[in-house]
């Protein structure tokens, strides 16, 4: 049987192996989703394209982000403002909306459907960004782990702090 001593440093190794933001506890592609919006996204045009496959490519990074986001709800509303909250309460229709505009651009290629295709993908990204405030989120995605974690760390360590005087 373990005693006190060892309990707690065993809990307080398992929760140090979990701290992180949500993007360091993704891997993969959305990995490389959460460095191109902590260090290369600063505006809505860093999403505009100028050819099919940079458009084809930044529609599949914010499906990306979309999907991060609606993975993370329940934590990112716990500390969420309300212009926030309201941004995440739009992620499902612009994940919705997102889903088939990339099945139209993949049904529809050339030069011919580009320029329209264009067009209609940056007025989504004002719409979305913008108007609907899912830029407020990326703060949050980018912060919201060291949180939880901070305020876990504050609760474990007074959970130990009894723990141990009793």
């Amino acid at each position: 049987m373990m005693n006190k001593a060892a309990t707690v440093i065993l809990i307080v190794a398992v929760f140090g192996a979990a701290q992180g933001d949500i993007w360091s506890s993704i891997s993969g592609l959305a990995s490389d989703v959460g460095k191109f919006f902590k260090t290369n996204f600063n505006k809505v045009q860093d999403l505009f394209a100028n050819d099919e496959t940079t458009l084809a490519k930044n529609v599949n990074t914010t499906q990306t982000l979309l999907s991060t986001i609606q993975s993370q709800r329940t934590n990112l509303a716990a500390i969420a403002n309300d212009t926030q909250k309201a941004a995440l309460n739009r992620v499902d229709y612009w994940a919705t909306d997102l889903k088939a505009f990339a099945t139209t651009l993949s049904n529809e290629k050339g030069q011919t459907y580009f320029a329209a295709h264009k067009v209609a993908w940056e007025s989504k990204l004002h719409a979305m960004f913008e108007t609907d405030k899912l830029q407020s989120l990326l703060p949050l995605l980018n912060s919201a782990g060291p949180v939880v974690v901070s305020l876990t760390t504050l609760l474990l360590s007074l959970g130990v702090h009894f723990y141990l005087n009793n």
